[in-house]
């Protein structure tokens, strides 16, 4: 896989995009280019993760109306028949503006973990929290 953190989307927005390769003989093919589904997502591709056929793809600068820059994660899964399909938009259920959620991701079998490096603790700001999604398939 690989990122492509200023790719344009369908809809013609600057969302990023992630491009997932597969191997044939001594060469590398283009299998899926995946885009979010929103056009609120903001550096797709910045990290990217895959277990078996289930990607999860961080896009730490993703907006809503009201959280700036809190971020996103996005989960795809591969299906023979139809491909990648986006299933899930993982969003930290405290999340504030610019935690930046999704800065970083990791997979492993049906369980995410994502970080938001700049979420802000009861003790001080920026001290980073980590959250774990399970059955994510």
């Amino acid at each position: 896989m690989v990122g492509a953190i200023f790719g344009v989307g369908p809809s013609g927005v600057q969302t990023g995009a992630a491009y997932v390769l597969r191997q044939s003989g001594d060469q590398w093919l283009q299998d899926a280019r995946l885009t979010p589904a929103d056009t609120t997502a903001r550096f797709f591709g910045t990290r990217l993760g895959i277990s078996g056929s289930t990607i999860v793809v961080g896009a730490p600068f993703t907006e809503d109306f009201t959280n700036p820059e809190g971020g996103a994660a996005y989960v795809f899964h591969r299906d023979n028949a139809a491909g990648w399909t986006q299933r899930a938009k993982l969003k930290a259920f405290d999340s504030m503006p610019f935690d930046n959620f999704g800065g970083y991701v990791a997979i492993d079998g049906s369980t995410i973990l994502i970080g938001a490096e700049d979420q802000d603790a009861l003790s001080g700001t920026d001290e980073g929290a980590a959250y774990v999604y399970t059955d994510c398939r």
